[in-house]
């Protein structure tokens, strides 16, 4: 019950995230067609195990604000259990941008693509990731934390988990 309160807090504070995979053959996006036993065959067709996770977080642009992001795969009691990411951002009311914070950050993700725009009155963190997907499925979970410089003490959190 409280996750949820706090997730809700996190919905009325403006902060959203969007978590979506599809299935993903980097041969096929670089190649197309290959020849399979003599004959040119839409590669496509072919089983793949490859998948790309895509989330989108997006937090208004508030005067000073701090967000965390931790990305971790499989569950902590498990052996299968990694930590992919972990990033810290801050914005002051000088710059107009969310900047990484210094020290605390993780990532020994190669296939790991974070991007950080702003549009309009919103900051957007675009995270592209590209694995094999799991059998049987394992949970994928983004942890998100917000702080408002304001009131450092009103801490938003909250985890969103999927199957992958």
């Amino acid at each position: 019950m409280e996750e949820e309160k706090n997730g809700l807090e996190l919905l009325f504070k403006g902060v959203t995230v969007e978590m979506t995979w599809e299935k993903y053959d980097e041969a096929f996006e670089s190649r197309g067609p290959a020849p399979l036993d003599g004959r040119w065959e839409d590669i496509s067709k072919i089983a793949t195990n490859d998948i790309k996770i895509n989330i989108l977080v997006t937090v208004p642009d508030l005067e000073g604000m701090e967000l965390g992001l931790k990305l971790e795969i499989g569950e902590e009691k498990n052996d299968d259990y990694a930590v992919l990411f972990i990033e810290n951002h801050i914005k002051t009311v000088a710059p107009t941008i969310l900047e990484e914070r210094d020290g605390g950050n993780l990532s020994n993700e190669e296939s790991l693509n974070i991007e950080i725009l702003k549009n309009n009155s919103y900051h957007c963190i675009s995270i592209e990731k590209h694995m094999h997907s799991n059998i049987p499925p394992k949970p994928l979970t983004l942890h998100v934390g917000s702080i408002n410089q304001n009131r450092p003490i009103d801490i938003k959190t909250d985890s969103f988990t999927m199957r992958i």
